[in-house]
């Protein structure tokens, strides 16, 4: 089974993007204390692997020569925020390329908490790093990524992943092509209350009679636009709001569309890509999640990620707030 070691000083955010994909949440948690071994297994790929999990405090740090020259691959997390301890989290960077020199295993650097206001780029800080001379032979890469809006996390995997194994991976998110536009489901706007079926589209609740379209991904359906037309003309019959629970992507515009009106898939007038509903759905798929509307909502229109995306500037007492917030009243993931 590999290794991967999670390195970095404190405060950096490794245990919180461990538990996403471990615990399936974004969860509250305590400085690590020593190393933590923890086991996640992937079924929908057939791949297992062990994280340690390396506190970040000063006097934790004598410890990192013990694990990192037993592991596959390290992952060293910076906080992308934290400007006064930018030179520490360097020099200790640094020392850690001596640590490893002897088995040279790759290394990905994640400039993480990149949702902060006044986060550094990926830029600055790789070329801080590609001074360093000790790096000037290790296979390694820089990622950014956030744990509370997940971006870069399925970048993460997929390089980790290729570089322990000496494979590639994709992931295919199953979708209908007709003519320019591409249907996917499902739609992230669906809710399901015990009162019935909600689209939730531009902030508002409509109640819909859910028509699963099933047979889009049927080889033997040619044209899915016909489908949905006619289904449409039935239910204004009887009065009755249709949601066919699909987004598609039209190949002049990569935001994702609702399939019922055609309408931009909006909340709080922010917008998601296909990029973005893809990793939202991959990232379910990873962590074990049902695919779901309210799991896609959740990675794909957080509160949080709908005040950054719409550029309202945070503080860190708000951002705290939100998590503990979005905690309390979110099922975990697995239960979606």
């Amino acid at each position: 089974m590999f290794t991967i070691g999670f390195v970095g000083i404190d405060n950096a955010g490794k245990t919180t993007i461990i538990d996403i994909f471990s615990k399936q949440k974004l969860s509250q948690t305590i400085p690590t204390v020593g190393v933590n071994l923890e086991q996640i297994g992937f079924s929908e790929i057939d791949f297992e692997v062990n994280i340690l999990d390396m506190g970040g405090q000063k006097h934790f740090r004598l410890l990192w020569v013990d694990y990192l020259n037993t592991v596959d691959a390290i992952i060293y997390v910076i906080d992308s925020g934290d400007h006064e301890r930018l030179d520490e989290t360097l020099n200790e960077f640094r020392k850690m390329l001596v640590l490893t020199e002897v088995n040279a295993v790759p290394i990905l650097v994640l400039l993480n908490k990149t949702d902060l206001p006044d986060s550094m780029n990926a830029m600055d800080i790789g070329d801080k790093l590609s001074v360093f001379p000790e790096l000037a032979n290790r296979n390694w890469n820089i990622i950014e990524t956030s744990a509370v809006t997940t971006k870069g996390l399925i970048e993460m995997f997929k390089w980790t992943y290729s570089k322990v194994t000496t494979k590639t991976i994709e992931f295919d998110v199953e979708y209908r092509e007709s003519d320019d536009k591409k249907y996917y489901t499902p739609c992230p706007l669906l809710l399901k209350l015990n009162d019935g079926n909600y689209c939730i589209n531009h902030d508002e609740f409509t109640q819909i009679k859910l028509v699963p379209l099933d047979s889009l991904f049927n080889s033997e359906i040619l044209e899915t636009e016909d489908i949905i037309k006619d289904t449409k003309e039935e239910f204004k019959k009887t009065g009755d709001k249709v949601c066919f629970n699909s987004i598609f992507v039209s190949d002049a515009d990569e935001i994702i569309h609702c399939a019922t009106d055609n309408s931009d898939i909006e909340v709080e007038s922010v917008n998601a890509s296909k990029e973005e509903y893809i990793d939202s759905y991959n990232m379910m798929h990873l962590t074990g999640g049902v695919i779901c509307s309210e799991c896609l909502y959740k990675i794909l229109f957080s509160v949080l990620k709908r005040k950054i995306k719409a550029g309202i500037e945070l503080h860190n007492d708000e951002i705290e707030s939100v998590k503990e917030a979005e905690q309390r009243r979110s099922t975990d993931l697995s239960k979606c």
